[in-house]
């Protein structure tokens, strides 16, 4: 099991710094001038002994210009507690290019490891009508051992009041080996600024790559399925805390695993 470890934490690791996600879109354009957010997290993997326990630290700033436009700064750190830390930089913004078309955009760099992306790439159109959104997007992101994927993402969103439904499809092409894999996100928030956010989501999909860090190299084929839930809750005009867990299933367990996430933050807006 060991020898699978860097590509499957690559992927766990991704999501904390990269999405178009409906939390992230609210947070942008109804927060003030600024916004920090500090997070933690801690991962406990089963089997522990294999792959041993995982912690990550986060801060994003939110700097908003104007309502057209929000770019952000993010920062982080990984590791487990078998091994060291490893760290991520990136960069991005939420733009509105017309009353009915919005975008996001994220770049990241990864320190020189095999639990982080070397870079990763991602846009998305958010098309406006009302409370309904149509959502498409692409991603790209390279290791340090010249794996690459290509990912394509198509969805809606409905946000009316203090409702949003959200519903992405993505598709993952990795190289080398040519292979495809599928996933499909379901999220559902309730809340609004100022008072308080809960959003529950859930995975179900695959993932399927070469892994070409072992000697010869050997396909993977697992089976994702993933729960998760996060609340938000302002204490003050200007700040609040968050609290999240979750849970993600990877089959066959003989290389894959089961892993329990819990995690609690901070924010702030000046």
């Amino acid at each position: 099991m060991r020898k699978l470890i860097p590509f499957l934490i690559l992927l766990l690791v991704t999501p904390l710094f990269a999405g178009n996600t409906a939390e992230e879109r609210a947070t942008m354009i109804e927060s003030l001038n600024y916004r920090l957010d500090i997070d933690y997290r801690f991962d406990q993997l089963d089997p522990e002994e294999s792959y041993g326990n995982w912690h990550g630290t986060t801060a994003t700033l939110y700097a908003r210009q104007s309502v057209e436009f929000v770019p952000f700064i993010t920062a982080g750190l990984s590791g487990r507690d078998i091994s060291g830390d490893d760290s991520f930089l990136g960069i991005g913004a939420y733009a509105v290019l017309t009353e009915d078309i919005s975008t996001y955009t994220a770049f990241t760099k990864g320190s020189e490891s095999d639990f982080v992306p070397d870079y990763r790439i991602d846009h998305f159109f958010n098309f406006i009508d009302g409370p309904r959104t149509i959502i498409a997007g692409a991603g790209y992101m390279k290791s340090y051992r010249g794996h690459e994927d290509y990912i394509i993402s198509l969805g809606a969103r409905y946000w009316q009041g203090p409702l949003i439904l959200e519903y992405l499809h993505s598709i993952n092409y990795s190289s080398p080996g040519g292979h495809e894999s599928h996933s499909n996100l379901f999220t559902a928030g309730y809340g609004a600024e100022g008072t308080s956010w809960i959003f529950l989501t859930f995975k179900l999909g695959g993932e399927s790559y070469t892994a070409t860090y072992v000697d010869p190299w050997e396909n993977i084929n697992h089976d994702v399925v993933e729960i998760s839930a996060s609340f938000s809750r302002w204490f003050g005009p200007t700040w609040g805390l968050k609290l999240n867990t979750g849970y993600l299933d990877l089959t066959p367990h003989d290389d894959g695993y089961s892993k329990f996430t819990a995690g609690f933050g901070v924010f702030k807006e000046f």
